[in-house]
């Protein structure tokens, strides 16, 4: 049995607080996609209500 050693973010959301694991991998091909910098601050959408998710460390939830 062979298990995935892809590294996860943990992901929050900034309205609904739901929280999920992105792979690492995900995150790279997002950045490939969009064009974005690597001093730009990952984010995907919530599956839940739709609005963005930052990983955990983010200034978004530091007060």
């Amino acid at each position: 049995m062979t298990e995935a050693t892809d590294k996860s973010v943990l992901m929050i959301c900034e309205k609904c607080g739901y929280k999920e694991n992105v792979p690492w991998s995900d995150l790279l091909r997002i950045r490939e996609l969009c064009n974005l910098k690597e001093d730009d601050e990952d984010h995907v959408l919530c599956p839940l209500c739709l609005h963005d998710m930052y990983p955990a460390d983010s200034d978004h939830f530091k007060k």
